[in-house]
């Protein structure tokens, strides 16, 4: 009786979820007074979000070479921290579901029993305590974005490594268009999209569906498709939000460790921001990032300049708490460099050891 019950909620959650999305990322009709409910929208995202996880939440233990984590959360990113942390070098148990009324005293109790970290991946309405010897939050995604110049040249003005990338895609041909043809988006979702998700991601890939990206997007917006030689070969589904140009996914159905299609990525954002700015976006939104600094789409976004703010969509946060973090454990940390938030501002984390333990040290992030 129980179970059922909690699927018809959670049904009706993630609905909720995604009307408070729409709404977050200015994809719906709204007038400037209707604005003004984006925070009750956040705040009832992150309650619902919460509420899916009442009463019990899963746990997993990773054990690797050198340290033992325990994980409480969804299975899809225990995936990506797992592969961070451990490189895919670990064994994994499933632990007891855990009540998440009891989580500060069963985090308590696994530090006390030798665990080196606990990682607690929770709604952001989620009060989780913050007395432990080393705590910090971060999101499990950021956005990164690039204010748009009236004279859109301005961008790759002084960047010599964008130039000359979008300079070769020229010598090799590569012609942009912009299409609102179903059959161009079916063509987009099959033989880009799912190919490049798949193969890039692998397991930890997280796919749209094919009835969301259409609906939710492409009816919205459209598909800036890049060809060679009057060939498909990657596409990147764009619309407009109020004063933003957004991209939301990208796929291609060629190697870009050919030396022919390097720096095609780079034209086909490039194409997609002259795009937007034409339709009178003034910022341009590379969508989601993962929050941490190593992270090779971090890198190459902030390469364009763009800046971290904070995800306009329903997520949550993970949680780090630790008593006794080995020195590996938190080198290894310190160089992946997770990117924690406070009043709506990023830095950068490091944990220091200083003879305090826990100690950590900030470094702000545009």
């Amino acid at each position: 009786m129980f179970k059922a019950i909690k699927i018809k909620f959670n049904f009706w959650a993630d609905r909720i979820i995604e009307r408070c999305d729409l709404l977050l990322v200015d994809a719906c009709s709204l007038s400037n007074l209707f604005l003004l409910i984006k925070p009750i929208a956040q705040w009832v995202g992150d309650i619902c979000l919460l509420l899916k996880d009442f009463p019990r939440i899963s746990a997993y233990r990773l054990t690797g070479n050198e340290w033992n984590i325990i994980y409480v959360g969804s299975e899809q990113n225990l995936k990506e921290m797992s592969h961070l942390l451990f490189l895919d070098c670990y064994e994994q148990i499933d632990q007891p579901r855990v009540c998440i009324w009891d989580l500060k005293r069963k985090t308590d109790q696994w530090l006390n029993q030798g665990i080196d970290l606990v990682i607690l991946e929770l709604s952001r309405a989620f009060p989780f305590s913050r007395n432990f010897p080393t705590i910090f939050s971060v999101p499990t995604w950021i956005q990164q974005v690039l204010p748009l110049p009236q004279s859109i040249d301005m961008i790759v003005c002084g960047n010599h490594a964008l130039r000359n990338k979008l300079n070769r895609a020229y010598r090799e041909h590569f012609k942009a268009h912009f299409s609102c043809d179903k059959s161009d988006f079916d063509h987009f979702y099959y033989q880009m999209y799912l190919p490049f998700i798949s193969k890039r991601h692998k397991d930890r890939a997280l796919i749209a569906s094919y009835e969301d990206q259409y609906k939710r997007w492409f009816k919205r917006g459209g598909l800036m498709i890049i060809t060679h030689h009057d060939q498909p070969i990657c596409g990147c589904l764009c619309y407009i939000g109020r004063d933003t140009c957004y991209s939301v996914e990208e796929g291609m159905s060629v190697e870009e460790q050919n030396p022919t299609y390097h720096g095609l990525n780079t034209f086909m954002f490039w194409e997609v921001l002259k795009w937007g700015r034409s339709q009178g976006a003034k910022v341009f939104d590379f969508g989601g990032t993962r929050p941490w600094v190593s992270d090779g789409c971090y890198i190459y976004k902030s390469r364009w300049g763009a800046k971290v703010v904070r995800k306009k969509r329903i997520i949550p946060v993970w949680w780090f708490a630790a008593k006794n973090l080995p020195a590996s454990l938190r080198e290894h940390i310190n160089r992946i460099g997770f990117l924690g938030e406070e009043h709506n501002n990023f830095y950068r984390i490091e944990i220091v050891d200083e003879g305090i333990p826990g100690q950590l040290k900030t470094q702000p992030v545009d």
